[in-house]
């Protein structure tokens, strides 16, 4: 049901520059504490100094004193209980697979099942701060492979570089296999022409811990799909090898792990 337009809004702040209205007054004393930084709500438990603006947020809290977790999940077999009706909706994504948001920048099919996942994929991917840190990583094994003899290739880019070669940010076109991924194309960081075959190298910052496994697995295979349907593209007779590097520190069961760059590099190469 459509709530209106705007002008319904009839309780307007009156803090200078805020555009903020509303339909309820007592949301609008909510939001005036953005302002003021008024906390009326006090946790009462002994040594608690928490306060907080809502009188839903501080029965929320109090579950952290009491271990209350009244919210559970009625997936079969499935244990898990929480403090919100918030978390329980996210949590309940990990059954349903559903990823309600989606990046809307062209070419990017990226999906997630937080907004806040979104947001830092936005940040990290699409962001001119972003942008600028893949580039310097980028540029960093650009420069690794002129040292190790490799030269970049000023051919056609309708061909794959051949042996001893690579290309810088090569799109794949989807279309020609039908495919009904949300995207119509890949960029491919880098494409090195080695001995036997080709490797298609992506540098994927921050151990792409945002994204799916299997969003990252049917990407790859689309990819591949593509360049053997290209008639273009000698794939269907050459071995592609996918190497995805991350440039940044990594996990392995939990545990930080720090290898410094240039031993990176020189492995990857």
């Amino acid at each position: 049901m459509c709530k209106g337009p705007s002008k319904h809004k009839k309780f307007k702040c009156d803090f200078e520059d805020c555009p903020y209205s509303c339909t309820r007054s007592d949301h609008l004393t909510v939001h005036k504490r953005t302002h003021t930084g008024e906390k009326p709500f006090k946790c009462d438990f002994e040594g608690c100094d928490h306060a907080c603006t809502t009188s839903g947020d501080l029965t929320r809290h109090k579950r952290t004193h009491t271990g209350e977790k009244p919210f559970k999940c009625d997936f079969e077999d499935c244990p898990y209980s929480c403090t919100s009706s918030g978390n329980l909706t996210k949590h309940t994504l990990t059954h349903t697979g559903e990823k309600p948001f989606k990046c809307d920048f062209e070419g990017c099919d990226f999906a997630c099942a937080r907004s806040s996942s979104l947001t830092r994929h936005i940040r990290g991917c699409h962001s001119a701060t972003g942008n600028a840190r893949k580039k310097k990583q980028e540029v960093r094994i650009e420069i690794a492979l002129l040292k190790a003899g490799y030269r970049l290739w000023v051919g056609s880019r309708d061909i794959l570089p051949p042996m001893g070669h690579y290309m810088r940010e090569k799109r794949v076109d989807f279309r020609c296999n039908g495919t009904n991924m949300d995207c119509k194309w890949a960029n491919i960081d880098f494409i090195v022409g080695v001995k036997g075959g080709v490797v298609f190298l992506e540098v994927d910052e921050n151990q792409h811990k945002d994204y799916m496994i299997s969003c990252e697995t049917r990407r790859m295979t689309t990819v591949h799909e593509s360049c053997m349907l290209d008639p273009a593209q000698p794939l269907a007779q050459m071995p592609l090898v996918f190497f995805r590097y991350n440039p940044h520190a990594f996990r392995v069961d939990g545990n930080l792990v720090r290898i410094s760059k240039v031993n990176r590099e020189k492995k990857l190469v």
